[in-house]
């Protein structure tokens, strides 16, 4: 690999790395950055947002040995997002768990149709919740380098994971839930790195789901690497989808 690639490559890692950390701080989360490999050798790896168990080698970080919870698959699909879940605990964190991924991080157009269908129809919180969305995708593609206007594309994406969850707040019709999730952006084809994010998300249930709302959540649990015991020390609970 060229000398000019290289330091392309870097420069997209410190970029990418910006972008992470702009949009956990914008969403209130904490974040611990992970580098994986490249499809070609790794050029240099980026600092950690902050000291943590999650950035202990492997052969000190055992895998987990908390079982994984089975989160009730949507009964449907509307307009590309999964809806339609039991009005149980395990209900309301499957609905945040997929309505979280399901969420299109490099397609600002896109954020009020995907909110219409995942967000409680309440002027003051939908209008936040989808201004915010907005303000995120737009900050995504402009620290990726990509143009302002425009959406994802097979070659420019950022891949979304919830791996685990622990509850704040719990109540029949309302849950706060903070999800472990991992995000992994793609520019140009070439995968660049995954983040590790703490990510806030509070449902209700509106009548006859579960959806988004807006609401100011406490303390950031800590953040580790999922899988592991640091996870299962910080109070993270491994999820499993049912299909």
């Amino acid at each position: 690999m060229d000398s000019v690639e290289l330091r392309r490559r870097r420069a997209l890692r410190t970029l990418v790395t910006g972008a992470a950390l702009a949009a956990a701080a914008a969403a209130g989360a904490v974040a611990v950055l992970i580098w994986q490999a490249d499809p070609e050798p790794r050029v240099g790896t980026a600092a950690p947002a902050s000291v943590s168990a999650a950035d202990a080698p492997p052969s000190a970080s055992p895998s987990t040995v908390v079982a994984a919870v089975p989160l009730p698959a949507p009964a449907r699909v509307e307009k590309g997002i999964p809806i339609g879940y039991p009005h149980t605990l395990a209900g309301a964190v499957s609905a945040a768990a997929h309505y979280t991924e399901a969420r299109d991080l490099l397609s600002p157009d896109a954020v009020p149709g995907q909110m219409m269908v995942m967000a409680r129809h309440n002027d003051e919180e939908f209008f936040k919740l989808t201004s915010l969305a907005i303000a995120d995708a737009r900050d995504w593609r402009r620290l990726l380098g990509l143009p302002e206007a425009g959406g994802s594309t097979g070659s420019d994406f950022i891949a979304f994971q919830v791996r685990a969850y622990q509850t704040e707040s719990v109540s029949a019709d309302a849950v706060d839930v903070w999800l472990l999730t991992t995000q992994t952006p793609t520019v140009g084809g070439i995968q660049h790195g995954t983040g590790v994010f703490a990510v806030a998300a509070q449902v209700v249930w509106d009548g006859d789901d579960w959806r988004l709302t807006s609401k100011k959540m406490r303390e950031t649990p800590v953040v580790a690497q999922p899988g592991t015991v640091q996870a299962d020390a910080a109070g993270w609970r491994p999820v499993a989808y049912q299909h």
